[in-house]
């Protein structure tokens, strides 16, 4: 990873890291990457547990996936339909409206467990 491509674009170090640029968490990188122009940055995972709910499951483990929330409720402007709300920490990072029968796509940081509206229904 280049280091400018760090420093410049915030979305991405939380897109990889699971944390923004600023926070507490990244202090060490950042301190890294001011001295440096590449760096090799790999995942060592030793086969933790994932972060799990009723709806979703975490891609890997590790502290991160338990800040990690998934929100399920029926649409109040259309009966027929489930919003889908993700968030990490505090900010929500995504939403997702599916119809009965449609299943919803997986995120980089998590699968969905249900597969369809109609599973939704029946957990709600």
């Amino acid at each position: 990873m280049r280091a400018l491509k760090f420093i410049r674009n915030k979305v991405f170090s939380r897109s990889l890291f699971g944390y923004d640029y600023t926070a507490p968490e990244m202090r060490g990188l950042r301190d890294l990457f001011k001295n440096i122009r590449v760096g090799y940055i790999y995942r060592l995972d030793t086969g933790g547990v994932k972060a799990s709910n009723d709806y979703a499951t975490a891609n890997y483990p590790g502290v991160r996936g338990n800040d990690l929330t998934v929100v399920v409720e029926v649409n109040v402007d259309n009966p027929g339909l489930f919003c889908c709300y993700y968030y990490v920490t505090n900010d929500m990072g995504f939403v997702q409206n599916i119809k009965v029968g449609r299943s919803l796509n997986p995120l980089k940081s998590l699968n969905f467990r249900i597969k369809s509206g109609v599973e939704i229904s029946k957990k709600l």
